[in-house]
């Protein structure tokens, strides 16, 4: 499973990319990740230096209801149980009474604290911010082999399942995990797996390339046909053996 810094890192493009509908489902799975998280701390770091940047994409998207509530969720949660930094829960709730048409409000200025910069944040932060459907043909194909080895309940090697992790559409898929609604989880791993599929089959047309085997549901697979082959020959003469005079 990817670290805090890239997971807020996805939860950041997702707010970004996703319809309005759906920004408030992921601000409140943010606020249950930084109240209930077993490393919540490290995770407040990494919200903290990107909250402004991820409510300005939420703002622009949102109605006045949606925008009210993203008002409220920072003052009576973030500011009140201390989750945030005090300068940037005042730099959210001026940003929210901005976006409603108000005025800013006064708090008292705090001296901010500077969070440590995380290892290898530039290779992280460029891929996190590249859209899923823009990527190269070999490395969308080598996502989708990740991916369905995921949905077999199997392990893809490490660095594979590092970059998978970093897709936008992966962002739903680890909020559920981690809400511990791991059927939910599995369903929307499937459905990223649907999707990704369709991405890869578009630029392989595009590209003029064919559907390998192995992505073709409806290819025959000779390795199974001789398993049933084998499997039914077995019954038979089994079957023949139970039967035979003697037996």
């Amino acid at each position: 499973i990817a670290d805090a810094y890239d997971i807020v890192n996805i939860i950041v493009n997702e707010i970004r990319i996703c319809q309005a509908d759906r920004v408030k489902a992921i601000v409140s799975a943010t606020d249950a990740i930084l109240k209930h998280a077993g490393n919540k701390d490290e995770y407040k770091i990494y919200v903290a230096k990107q909250a402004e940047t991820m409510f300005r994409a939420a703002l622009t998207k949102a109605d006045p209801q949606l925008k009210a509530w993203l008002q409220t969720l920072v003052k009576n949660s973030w500011l009140k149980h201390a989750l945030l930094p005090v300068q940037v829960t005042k730099k959210l709730l001026d940003l929210c009474t901005a976006a409603l048409g108000g005025s800013p409000a006064k708090m008292p200025a705090v001296a901010p604290k500077p969070a440590p910069a995380p290892k290898a944040a530039a290779s992280s932060s460029s891929q996190s911010s590249t859209l899923t459907h823009e990527l190269p043909l070999k490395t969308l194909e080598a996502h989708l082999a990740a991916l369905r080895m995921l949905t077999l309940r199997k392990m893809p090697e490490k660095q594979e399942l590092n970059a998978v992790m970093k897709l936008p559409e992966m962002a739903k898929v680890m909020l559920l995990q981690k809400s511990g609604k791991k059927s939910e989880s599995f369903e929307e791993l499937q459905r990223v797996h649907r999707a990704l599929q369709l991405m890869v089959d578009a630029s392989r047309k595009k590209a003029g390339v064919k559907r390998p085997p192995e992505d073709d549901p409806q290819a025959k697979r000779p390795c199974e046909d001789s398993a049933v082959k084998a499997v039914k020959s077995t019954v038979t003469r089994t079957a023949s053996s139970l039967a035979a005079p003697g037996a």
